[in-house]
């Protein structure tokens, strides 16, 4: 019985603090945990801000073979999308709450949010619940 009872609040701690990226699933919808901004390119100066909340769309994981580490793309479609024409940066989000600190990669490009991960950071906490 404790046993079924620590493994119910581990649960619980763990749905808290978001989803790990190995957990993501395609065709699902994700409410964003935490807050960011990008620089557009287009527009000097301008950023983009993603707000802890909005509703996020997983389209594809892309598995990256890069030179250096091996990397994985998650494709996600903006349920908000500020204008189909809007292109960033690509900037790095330090994700809170990891230990060590896991960063990705972000660009928003044509109402997709690219947010590329090294593969020895899947078993961390997305960005993601």
């Amino acid at each position: 019985m404790p046993y079924f009872l620590i493994s119910i609040l581990c649960s619980l701690c763990y749905s808290a603090f978001g989803k790990s990226w190995k957990n993501l699933e395609l065709g699902q919808t994700y409410r964003l945990t935490q807050s960011f901004k990008l620089r557009q390119i287009e527009r000097s100066g301008s950023q983009i801000f993603f707000v802890t909340g909005d509703d996020y769309h997983l389209k594809e994981i892309i598995p990256k073979e890069i030179s250096g580490p091996s990397r994985r793309l998650y494709v996600f479609d903006l349920k908000k999308c500020p204008g189909r024409d809007m292109k960033t940066e690509m900037d790095i989000i330090s994700i809170k709450d990891t230990s060590p600190t896991v960063e990705i990669s972000a660009q928003l490009d044509d109402c997709e949010l690219n947010i590329y991960l090294g593969s020895k950071d899947l078993i961390h906490t997305s960005l993601f619940e």
